[in-house]
């Protein structure tokens, strides 16, 4: 069980596993959107801290009542679970314009071009065959004959001119760096509440915020019912999801939840993801939670967050 010293060093107190604390939101850093918090219980304020957070349109503010807890029961890690304070939901702002597109690399320099090989020689022209010889003469009576005519030289050999070599090709200019990948968005869910023997039974309540987001294979999930309905005394109570989240692994613990029981108390349980639904374990607990009995203006928050197994 973790210890806190109180840092005059006059007392401490001990801090339960799994304990929840109600606190007050003192300062807001903008940088980040940690809070730093007072937490009453403890009387210490604690530095900036981070918190579960719904879309920015309907944030926290300073004054907000808020549940915090201890990852590990560490003191120095507090971290923010949601808020009690109830805020109407605030229309989201237009979308911003979208960023530049950053500059194209420089295309690289075009490499010279190889000079042109030189001409080969003319060939050189081939000697003139040789004057046949003089054809005796004849006797008186006829002419003699003509002489035979000498043969033709041979054609002299053509030269053979070498090709010049072909120049060196330029390098490629470097690749313009890539724009930044497009932010994951919060979808919608249904959350179904139940407390019957009957599980296709539907309690009723107004769902005011009922969303969840991807980022890689991270599942963040929120709710916030309105009970309308009445449950039956002594039955389980569960949030069916009919197949609106991604998928998950059966039994692992989740998240915590807050269960306002309007005018006696408020409960804050685990909470626990099976096949097709959600079930909630207080502290000290022997198995899932059957009361307070479900009743019209009860108000029903829970946080999760699971790998998805898509």
């Amino acid at each position: 069980m973790s210890q806190f010293y109180s840092r005059y060093g006059a007392s401490s107190s001990q801090i339960a596993p799994g304990q929840l604390y109600v606190g007050t939101v003192e300062r807001i850093r903008a940088a980040d959107n940690f809070l730093s918090v007072f937490v009453r219980e403890l009387n210490v304020s604690f530095d900036y801290s981070p918190a579960a957070q719904g879309e920015l349109a309907n944030f926290y503010q300073v004054g907000d009542k808020v549940i915090c807890g201890f990852v590990s029961d560490r003191l120095d890690e507090l971290i923010v679970l949601g808020r009690l304070t109830y805020r109407a939901a605030v229309a989201a702002g237009a979308t911003g314009a979208t960023g530049p597109t950053g500059a194209t690399g420089p295309t690289g320099g075009t490499g010279g071009t190889g000079g042109t090989g030189g001409t080969g020689g003319t060939g050189g022209t081939g000697g003139t065959g040789s004057t046949g010889g003089t054809g005796g003469t004849g006797g008186t009576g006829g002419t003699g004959g003509t002489g035979a005519q000498g043969l033709q030289g041979a054609t002299g050999v053509t030269g053979a001119g070498v090709t010049g070599v072909t120049g060196v090709t330029g390098v490629t200019g470097v690749t313009g760096v890539t724009g930044p990948a497009l932010s994951p968005t919060w979808s919608t869910w249904t959350p179904r509440l139940n407390q019957d023997s009957n599980k296709a039974i539907n309690e009723g309540a107004t769902i005011t915020y009922a969303k969840y987001i991807v980022i890689g294979k991270l599942v963040i999930a929120q709710m916030y019912l309105t009970i309308t309905g009445t449950g039956t005394a002594g039955q389980q109570i569960r949030i069916y999801h009919d197949s609106t989240l991604p998928t998950f692994v059966s039994g692992q613990s989740v998240g915590t939840a807050l269960y306002l029981d309007q005018g006696i108390a408020y409960n804050f349980w685990s909470v626990r993801m099976n096949s097709d639904y959600l079930d909630f374990i207080g502290d000290g607990d022997s198995g899932p939670v059957t009361s307070p009995t479900i009743a019209n203006t009860d108000l029903f928050r829970l946080q999760i967050a699971y790998e998805t197994t898509d």
